[in-house]
């Protein structure tokens, strides 16, 4: 079938254009006929005028309908269909003031337009209320006098705008009839100004039918989408469902038939209390929208939730005359939060959530219950109520420290729980912000870490009884240890034969493997615990090698191997290091290589690399230079399923090699351990028969100008320290380490005396007579530390020189002795050059030569 709706306005326009021409016509060939042409013309066009006056007084209807439904509704597509009416409002003012004649007979378009305009403005007011949940203050001002009175200027306005024009044409109508049939021509010009007019009202009239079609279908789909994702329904004010869509159909299992003439009663769970459904119903009957959530049983007893939204429509007189209720479906969200909060309510953890004063929002059940309360007892309490006041302290602090990049923080404070036990608990905080950087909630975590805490104390404790124990080893061995190399030293310097020779060169040789045991376990121990500190001192690498190669030089000529040390680097090479570590390296690897080299040779290479990249495992990012130190022997090698734990504490190639060769196993690990610990690296290559080859790689700084010059001056010392002499009085308890000390010193041309402890150490010193004191650490009456700083303390000698004498090999220890006053510490047991070394570095010469010329 044809659209007949966009053919019948092009007819009414040929019918139009016909009558008023053969009208025309008319006119023209009976003058008498004017009269009734004008009738003619004046009708039409007051029907024009009446037209149009009464499309305006509509759309201010259409406008003032939508800007109250959309504060009744908070729906915005009332907002929407407002915004499409304004234009054509606007399009039928402008066209009412085009249709009057003269200034003079617009003043009631004038007036319906500034009306117009003010009532605009307080719509949008109100649409930008509904925009910010104030639906109160729409209606309020859409309902209010001022509103109104603007609506009865609009009103009068277009009332005086149509008796005007009324005036208008019927005076018109007189001036041409005095005019007589002069004014065919006006007349022609009235005629074709008819004509275009109501050209433009075909125009007005499709086009509305065309917005009218197109709001149809948009309304229509909206209501599809609303039927289609929202569960909505209508009820009258007794409650009566009069409609039900789909949604809510398929939602509660009843169809519209079984719905319809019902109350919502139906589909009550009797989950919530009666109090929650009277808030309801008084909130809707007093006219405003009530929001909330409300679980609901279905027609097979299920259950099912929605977040509805209840909107009451009101009649003239602002009653309720109906209830629109859309809901959203969200049985799944609260499965999940139910989930969500049995997983919070199951937690040992303490889990609660506050405002930034304090206030809690929510606790789980271990917080409740570590409190002896209920959760509902501890909502809208203060946490600062439970706790000491600088936890307080401590908290605002991080709150006012914490920000959107740094959102977490760890506290921990003892808290006393319902049994009336003190427990630790460690707190991770996490502060929630809004949009604009405000702080909104935190949420904090808390763990009992009594027990951890307490297994630390103890633990801590252990170490500190292993240290203790480690300590008292130390001295226990190192003291009779110190006896047997001082005097098995003394003894190799007489006169011996062959065989005497060969004997104190085993005893030697059994006490130095005695001590490297010791201080195998020493260092291990001190590795474990992350007590071993490097030193950061400037020294010359050729002369460090210098001073290891000749005992090793010894050892492979009485196996009959060939030591060779090859050096890339120059006597002016040096570095800034530990070369105390480093040399305990190198001598571990020689050590193990002679050990198990039979025959062939072993090679220590030396040299600085120039290019570190392919080097894994290094940390020399920060150092200036990276020097290698390759160890290779043509021993008995390493199979290669051993390779994989040489550098395992306590372990060796095999058990057989402890029963040949002797050793602890520590060696190796010990090398690794401290290697890794200058930040350097240690690998190796090895087959089984073929020997083995060590590679390290470790980094050091180059020294200042200052620390090589102090190096050159320790040189110097050295020189001038074999040609001086210096007054040492010894404090020693033990009678053996006294005369081993007594007797390097005098071989080393200085002139002793000794006392048998503190006290008389403190006296000895009064007299002024010694450069120097060796003062031991363990004695009787007065130890060494308290010898030491009444020494300090007194007024005679206060600042002469104190080297402390210890079996305790412990660098903590050490350091004490330092505190106390002492100028340097030597272990025992000691050599006659480490002796001397001490006096040099002390610079004990110089000071001599600056006291007694």
């Amino acid at each position: 079938m044809a659209d007949t709706s966009t053919r019948s306005p092009f007819v009414i326009l040929y019918y139009t254009l016909l009558f008023t021409l053969l009208g025309f016509g008319w006119t023209i060939w009976s003058i008498y006929q004017v009269n009734f042409q004008d009738v003619v013309t004046q009708n039409r066009w007051s029907l024009e005028t009446t037209e149009t006056k009464e499309k305006i007084v509509y759309l201010d209807e259409v406008l003032t309908m939508s800007a109250r439904l959309a504060a009744e509704t908070g729906d915005n597509r009332w907002e929407i269909r407002y915004n499409k009416h304004v234009p054509e409002l606007e399009f039928a003012l402008k066209r009412a003031m085009e249709l009057v004649p003269q200034l003079s007979y617009a003043l009631g378009v004038d007036d319906t337009d500034t009306a117009n305009s003010k009532l605009i403005k307080m719509e949008k007011d109100a649409f930008e209320f509904v925009r910010n949940s104030q639906s109160n203050l729409a209606k309020n001002l859409l309902y209010s006098a001022e509103y109104e009175r603007h609506k009865e200027v609009y009103a009068n306005g277009m009332l005086l705008f149509h008796q005007t024009m009324q005036n208008a044409i019927q005076r018109s109508h007189d001036a041409r009839i005095q005019a007589n049939y002069i004014q065919i021509i006006v007349v022609s010009a009235i005629a074709f100004g008819i004509v275009v007019a109501w050209v433009n009202v075909f125009f007005l009239l499709r086009n509305w039918r065309k917005t009218l079609s197109i709001n149809q279908r948009e309304l229509e789909f909206q209501k599809f989408s609303l039927d289609e994702h929202a569960i909505v329904s209508i009820s009258d004010v007794e409650g009566k469902i009069t409609y039900a869509n789909e949604k809510f159909c398929r939602a509660s299992g009843y169809n519209q038939m079984e719905l319809l003439g019902q109350d919502h009663r139906i589909v009550n769970s009797r989950e919530h209390p009666p109090g929650f459904f009277e808030e309801l119903w008084q909130t809707i009957e007093s006219g405003k929208v009530w929001r909330g959530e409300i679980k609901n049983e279905a027609k097979d007893g299920g259950y099912y939730w929605v977040d509805a939204t209840i909107v009451p429509f009101l009649n003239e007189v602002g009653n309720p005359f109906q209830y629109v209720a859309i809901r959203t479906d969200i049985t799944e969200r609260k499965r999940v939060e139910d989930y969500l909060n049995l997983l919070l309510q199951t937690q040992t953890d303490l889990i609660s959530r506050y405002s930034p004063n304090g206030v809690l929002n929510f606790v789980n059940k271990s917080y409740a219950d570590f409190f002896g309360k209920e959760t509902e007892q501890l909502i809208g309490t203060s946490i600062f109520d439970i706790m000491p006041q600088n936890e307080q302290t401590i908290i605002q602090t991080n709150l006012s420290q914490a920000g959107i990049d740094t959102p977490t923080f760890t506290t921990e404070n003892r808290l006393k729980n319902s049994a009336g036990k003190h427990k630790t608990i460690e707190w991770v905080n996490h502060v929630y912000f809004d949009e604009g950087g405000n702080i909104t909630e935190i949420q904090s975590v808390g763990r009992d870490v009594s027990d951890i805490r307490h297994a630390h104390i103890r633990a801590e404790a252990a170490n500190l009884a292993k240290s203790s124990f480690l300590s008292t080893m130390s001295h226990e061995i190192r003291t009779p240890l110190n006896g047997v190399l001082g005097l098995t030293q003394l003894l190799k310097e007489t006169q011996l034969d062959e065989d005497q020779h060969r004997k104190v060169n085993t005893i030697l040789s059994s006490g130095q493997t005695l001590l490297s045991i010791v201080n195998d376990v020493l260092d291990m121990s001190k590795i474990e615990a992350g007590g071993l500190e490097l030193e950061e001192k400037a020294f010359s690498l050729k002369e460090m090698i210098s001073t290891i190669f000749s005992p090793f030089q010894t050892l492979a000529d009485e196996k009959g191997i060939k030591l060779v040390v090859t050096s890339e680097i120059g006597a002016e090479n040096i570095v800034k290091g530990d070369s105390v570590r480093l040399r305990q390296i190198l001598w571990n690897l020689l050590s193990n290589a002679i050990k198990f080299t039979v025959q062939g040779h072993v090679t220590l290479t030396i040299g600085i690399v120039d290019n570190n990249k392919g080097i894994s495992n290094l940390a020399s990012g920060e150092k200036d230079c990276l020097f290698y130190f390759f160890v290779e022997d043509t021993g008995a090698g390493i199979s290669a399923d051993r390779m994989d734990v040489i550098f395992d504490a306590f372990t060796q190639e095999d058990s057989s090699i402890t029963r040949t060769h002797g050793g602890t196993g520590l060696g190796l690990s010990i090398v690794k351990q401290l290697t890794e610990l200058m930040g350097g690296t240690i690998n190796a290559e090895s087959e089984l028969g073929n020997g083995t080859k060590f590679f390290v790689y470790i980094p050091f700084d180059v020294p200042t100008k200052t620390e090589i010059d102090a190096i050159a001056l320790r040189k110097s010392n050295t020189t001038v320290q074999t040609t001086s002499s210096l007054n040492v009085l010894i404090a020693e308890d033990n009678d053996v380490n006294a005369y081993i000390a007594r007797q390097f010193l005098e071989k080393l041309g200085h002139v002793t005396r000794h006392v048998e402890n503190g006290k008389l150490a403190v006296e000895a010193a009064q007299d002024d007579w010694a450069h120097v004191i060796l003062m031991d650490i363990h004695m009787p009456e007065m130890n060494g530390i308290d010898a030491t700083k009444a020494i300090r303390a007194g007024n005679v000698n206060s600042n002469i020189p104190i080297v402390g004498l210890t079996a305790d090999a412990f660098a903590k220890s050490h350091e004490q002795f330092i505190e106390s006053g002492m100028n340097d510490v030597l272990t025992k047991p000691f050599t006659k050059q480490q002796l001397a070394d001490m006096f040099c570095n002390n610079g004990l010469v110089e000071r001599r030569s600056a006291r007694r010329p």
